[in-house]
């Protein structure tokens, strides 16, 4: 890209550099929108890296860097939002500009955005001693208030009171070791939310999208039943001898592989109900129990999950 003062290409740099710095601060000084601008942050660097060139893309992204730390200030902030995003933009554009089936660029893209907040989470625990299992727990001091609540209308009985604190407690505590695991899924999702746009907006663009398969045409390898196993065998392990930290680490793999194989469900139970020759108003139906009956049809669609990468179930029929 040629660097001139009435160059289009220099006043697109200059334009969607602006766009990624606002998009940068939306997001640290923002919460709320922090989501949105996590979505739209790729979209600019992808679009620069298939228009031009990759060294364009990290130029964009080492000005945002150097403006939001002079505004912000906060170094771990700042990195974690403009690499994670910026990372998954940069490759985006280059699967884009290598013309990458959207099969395989999806499953680059979900082991890099796994991969990058691994490595933020280890960051952060080596920097700042945070431990991505061990959040403050804070929330507990509501405890005590509920409880007073409950003692004071004489709802429950002493034994009663107790027993819901403890589940109230054992409740809070899984929801917190899980925390790396939530982080792990909202980043897929993000990843999987932003390589939708980029393929509208590059279509819209005029460039050439490679096709890409239908939800209920999803499948995974069968090696990802492993993933499960590894999961179970870190949490008994962990259990067995007493290592908290391998216990939560085991729970977190499987709370993440789970995630997986009810999408992976979802898109089986689709499939199967578009194909069952009966009509809609039946169709209709059982999906209102499953539903309605909800930890029966979410353990339906985990065993549909489960089942579909080693059988094949929408190839048995055939």
């Amino acid at each position: 890209m040629q660097l001139g003062t009435g160059n289009p290409a220099w006043r697109e740099f200059f334009w969607l550099t602006l766009a990624e710095v606002m998009l940068a601060l939306l997001a640290l000084y923002v919460p709320v929108l922090q989501l949105v601008a996590t979505l739209l942050f790729p979209l600019p660097v992808a679009l620069m890296v298939r228009r031009h060139h990759l060294a364009i893309a990290l130029w964009t992204l080492f000005v945002v860097i150097i403006v939001a730390l002079l505004v912000f200030g906060n170094t771990f902030a700042v990195l974690s939002f403009v690499l994670q995003a910026g990372v998954i933009g940069i490759v985006m554009g280059l699967l884009f500009k290598n013309s990458v089936s959207s099969g395989r660029s999806l499953k680059i893209l979900v082991i890099l955005s796994i991969v990058i907040v691994l490595l933020m989470l280890v960051f952060a625990y080596m920097v700042n001693g945070t431990n991505p299992f061990d959040i403050d727990k804070k929330i507990f001091g509501d405890l005590d208030q509920i409880n007073q609540w409950y003692q004071d209308t004489g709802v429950l009985s002493a034994e009663e009171e107790q027993l819901v604190r403890q589940q109230i407690q054992s409740a809070i505590d899984l929801m917190i070791s899980l925390i790396p695991g939530s982080l792990l899924i909202w980043a897929v999702i993000q990843t999987f939310v932003s390589y939708l746009l980029a393929r509208k907006i590059f279509y819209r663009l005029g460039y050439k999208v490679q096709a890409m398969r239908t939800f209920t045409e999803w499948q995974y390898p069968w090696y990802v039943i492993w993933g499960l196993i590894t999961g179970l065998v870190l949490l008994l392990a962990g259990d067995e001898w007493n290592l908290i930290s391998l216990s939560d680490v085991g729970k977190n793999f499987l709370y993440v592989m789970s995630f997986f194989i009810m999408v992976l469900g979802i898109s089986v139970f689709t499939h199967f109900i578009k194909k069952w020759k009966i009509s809609g108003f039946i169709k209709g139906i059982i999906i209102f129990i499953v539903f309605l009956y909800w930890p029966l049809g979410i353990g339906l669609i985990l065993i549909l999950g489960l089942l579909d990468p080693v059988l094949n179930l929408r190839q048995l029929n055939k």
